[in-house]
């Protein structure tokens, strides 16, 4: 049921974006993009997307593996014998 309930807001939040895009596009009229403009528009961002891709990629990664509860157990080693 709880996730029913997230598909569906996400899903509205998805469409009411979509909504708010097409009005602000629709209300540059008078606005040319050149070829060069267009190209580094789709440049920036598909390396953006691509960019928070991997990272997240690696965050689940690193999270999977253990990488980050031993990183985690060395720094709780090192402050019990700070203190």
């Amino acid at each position: 049921m709880m996730r029913g309930a997230l598909f569906v807001i996400l899903g509205a939040l998805l469409v009411l974006t979509a909504i708010v895009t097409a009005r602000a596009l629709a209300g540059l009229d008078g606005v040319v993009l050149g070829f060069h403009g267009t190209l580094a528009l789709t440049l920036g961002i598909v390396f953006t997307l691509g960019l928070g891709g991997g990272l997240m990629y690696l965050l689940f990664r690193s999270a999977r593996s253990g990488h980050d509860e031993i990183v985690h157990r060395g720094l709780s080693g090192r402050e019990k014998s700070d203190g």
